[in-house]
């Protein structure tokens, strides 16, 4: 499972802290920790690729991920928790980038919570919480300024994240000796965020990666 393989990841563990009890919450879609963290690295490494087309990323950022999770299921999933479900993985997005300290990653907090504002009255509310759980140490904020200093990422070119063969832990960099492994994570998430199905248990189907290192 993500939770064991990525078990000293400081940021799979704040979203774990702070995501787990709205996952409880959801009736139909369910978005899990495990979901938001690669949701999270996915966006994290579109802006770290191309970060002449970050802003524009980021300003479409809610209509992209509402448009993605609606059609993830033939279920008719509640609007809230639509609404919620990509309210979190944004925020999740602004908490990792409010700790980076220059003015290119305060630009994209800003589009963020834009997107944000427009389209969600709760996020503040929601924002608040997940700060609350997630900030305290210096860990993620380590990880997070390493991790977008470096020249490697952990997901492939479909958001999906890369696994290192005969390691515990994804949050290892990769090396071109290493055999890198796709996994699909089969939550109680939607398909479209990780190529899953509702209602199947978490399983993983690891197969080599399409992409690589380079992307």
């Amino acid at each position: 499972m993500v939770k064991t393989l990525c078990k000293t990841n400081p940021l799979y563990k704040k979203l774990n802290a702070a995501c787990k009890d709205y996952e409880c919450d959801m009736t139909v879609f369910r978005i899990s920790p495990e979901d938001i963290f690669v949701e999270t690295l996915a966006i994290l490494d579109r802006i770290k690729e191309d970060p002449d087309e970050a802003r524009a990323i980021c300003n479409t950022l809610w209509d992209s991920l509402y448009c993605e999770y609606r059609d993830a299921t033939d279920c008719e999933v509640p609007i809230d928790e639509l609404s919620l479900s990509v309210c979190i993985v944004m925020l999740a997005v602004v908490i990792c980038v409010n700790t980076l300290i220059s003015p290119f990653y305060t630009t994209i907090e800003t589009e963020l919570m834009n997107g944000l504002n427009s389209h969600y009255q709760l996020w503040h509310s929601v924002r608040h919480k997940m700060a609350y759980k997630m900030n305290g140490g210096s860990n993620l904020k380590q990880w997070v300024d390493e991790y977008m200093k470096s020249d490697y990422f952990m997901t492939d070119e479909y958001g999906r994240l890369f696994m290192l063969a005969g390691t515990e832990s994804d949050d290892k960099e990769p090396s071109d000796n290493n055999l890198k492994k796709t996994v699909n994570i089969y939550t109680g998430g939607g398909p479209a965020i990780m190529g899953g199905e509702f209602n199947k248990g978490v399983e993983f189907n690891a197969q080599k990666a399409i992409a690589s290192n380079e992307r």
